[in-house]
């Protein structure tokens, strides 16, 4: 990353420290090469400005003030540093571009212009699940050519979604899957093909598609709206009480004109342990009601959570589970727009579902919740 000198694309598969090893890269190139200047993107602003923290506290550190002033004879210190730019006091440039910046996909980054840009992860599981996204993700990444300074570069590091994601746009490519990096034990390997679909697997740890022929959900329709603007919120727990499950919590409120707003998060752990942090992110919203099946428990989730002031009425459940997420699930998601602040691991539980997946704790959550509601929240 620091000694390339031409557009350059690190693809490796999921956790392989791509982005660990990004903010080492520019933190030293903002010591080695004060003046030139620095865009770092990211999928979301708010996941940018983390970046960000990383890059001051390593910049911010005793070993970076050492090679400061054995490089320079300056005793490092910040000119400036916000949540998303930055500058030392190495640099001497005075053109009001400053050293460091980060920004999210949809910022406006017209008339600026960076020496470096450096694209980690703009592609996600939203890429995968919307083709609307995958071609905004694409616009946006065409744009960085109008801001990248004559003779800077492009570098990307990221993981694959979608054969027609970002990816597709790259050249002079460096791929580093799971097998080459000897980072995943062959047991580890095992444990991940056995929790995702193939095709997953496939795109995020060998680098490589093949085609999905049998899932159910596809093309999500995604709105970014804050979820505590939203009113009238009905929500659905399917809890975990042990092993390898999850719990999934689905929230739905009234969007209009015969649409939902919809929102999801995974949650490990045993229900009752996590329970406290559920309850206290629902007591942020506006609630109607929730629901919470009896099967398992003989209605102790229910009064748990009744007994924390929250409205929750509780069932029994008879239906086949992929009958009914193949019903009212289907049914359910295409009149949903999801939050783009959806938790990944929620969508990729649904946009990886067919009758054999491992994991249906978000499906069966979204589909239970529309048979209970979905004609009245309509």
């Amino acid at each position: 990353m620091i000694l390339c000198s031409e557009d350059t694309a690190i693809m490796a598969h999921r956790g392989s420290y791509k982005t660990t090893c990004a903010a080492f890269a520019i933190a030293f190139l903002m010591l080695l090469q004060p003046n030139s200047t620095h865009l770092f993107v990211r999928k979301t602003f708010e996941s940018a400005k983390e970046f960000a923290r990383l890059i001051f506290n390593i910049l911010n550190s005793d070993t970076a003030k050492i090679i400061a002033k054995d490089l320079w004879n300056v005793n490092l210190a910040f000119e400036y540093s916000t949540a998303s730019t930055m500058q030392l006091n190495l640099c001497t440039r005075r053109d009001g571009t400053p050293q460091f910046k980060v920004c999210g996909i949809n910022s406006n980054v017209t008339g600026q212009h960076f020496d470096r840009i450096h694209c980690d992860d703009i592609s996600d599981i939203r890429d995968r699940t919307s083709q609307a996204i995958r071609e905004n993700t694409k616009r946006f990444y065409q744009e960085l050519r109008n801001v990248v300074n004559r003779g800077g570069i492009i570098l990307n590091t990221m993981t694959p979604w979608h054969k027609d994601d970002a990816s597709s746009l790259l050249t002079n490519i460096q791929k580093h899957d799971c097998y080459s990096t000897s980072m995943i034990s062959n047991a580890e390997l095992t444990k991940l093909k056995n929790s995702m679909s193939a095709s997953l697997f496939s795109a995020n740890y060998e680098l490589k598609f093949i085609p999905d022929t049998d899932l159910i959900f596809a093309n999500f329709n995604y709105v970014d709206k804050n979820i505590t603007e939203l009113n009238n919120v009905y929500w659905h727990i399917d809890a975990a009480y042990g092993g390898n499950d999850t719990t999934a919590l689905t929230l739905f409120a009234p969007a209009g004109n015969g649409r939902l707003f919809g929102y999801g998060r995974i949650f490990d752990g045993n229900i009752i342990d996590i329970k406290p942090r559920i309850t206290s992110f629902l007591k942020t919203l506006k609630l109607r009601c929730g629901f919470v099946e009896n099967n398992a428990d003989k209605g102790t989730v229910y009064r748990e959570f009744a007994n924390d002031g929250l409205y929750m009425k509780h069932y029994h459940e008879s239906d086949n589970k992929h009958a009914k997420i193949s019903t009212h699930g289907v049914l359910a998601f295409k009149k949903i727009d999801w939050l783009t602040s959806t938790d990944d691991k929620y969508i990729e539980q649904i946009a990886e579902y067919n009758a054999f997946a491992t994991r249906d704790d978000a499906p069966d959550s979204m589909a239970s919740l529309y048979r209970i509601i979905g004609n009245e929240i309509i």
